[in-house]
């Protein structure tokens, strides 16, 4: 029998939101953490009023949420995702974190600065398995990615995400992977 997985999502804006909807009727316990417990509590009611029995429940503190997450997802804009990174880095070693760009205006208008943000991931959590999530709509990455630029690289363990993968293509969003060198 396979023990059930938790995922923590840390981010309540609309990208937040979204996947909460999406990861609400999986096999996978939610915690829906924020900076601001309030709206965490907020999206945990609404998903539930409108996915009964989901398993969503808001946590009041991000490092405990990502300590007992077996993965993590950073739905915020990409600079509160290094300085959370630096918060979290003792307790999502050799985990799972999707990362997912959670700007006002949902765009990157820059791919270099996104690289770069991923790099100092990295460098930051270098036994983290590290996946970018991006949503599409009708082939195009939504977010203004293109894809990987030459010497782009995040370490991945196909086989470890593959069931939630699964469940996020069914909504349209996907997992960008490195090409194989």
């Amino acid at each position: 029998m396979l023990t059930q997985q938790t995922i923590v999502l840390i981010g309540s804006g609309c990208t937040g939101k979204i996947l909460a909807g999406v990861l609400s009727d999986s096999d996978y316990v939610v915690l829906l953490c924020d900076e601001s417990f309030p709206k965490a509590e907020a999206l945990a009611t609404e998903v539930v009023r409108y996915a009964p029995g989901s398993r969503v429940e808001a946590m009041e503190c991000i490092f405990d949420g990502a300590w007992e997450a077996d993965i993590v997802i950073l739905a915020l804009p990409l600079a509160m995702q290094l300085q959370l990174a630096h918060r979290i880095k003792e307790v999502v070693n050799q985990k799972i974190l999707l990362i997912v760009n959670d700007e006002e205006e949902g765009l990157v208008k820059d791919p270099a600065s996104m690289a770069g943000h991923q790099q100092q991931l990295l460098q930051l959590l270098p036994n983290t398995a590290i996946f970018q999530l991006m949503a599409r709509a009708n082939g195009v990455v939504a977010n203004g990615h293109p894809g990987f630029g030459e010497g782009y690289s995040l370490r991945h363990d196909i086989d470890a995400i593959a069931p939630l993968s699964q469940r996020l293509q069914t909504a349209g969003w996907h997992l960008l992977l490195p090409p194989s060198r």
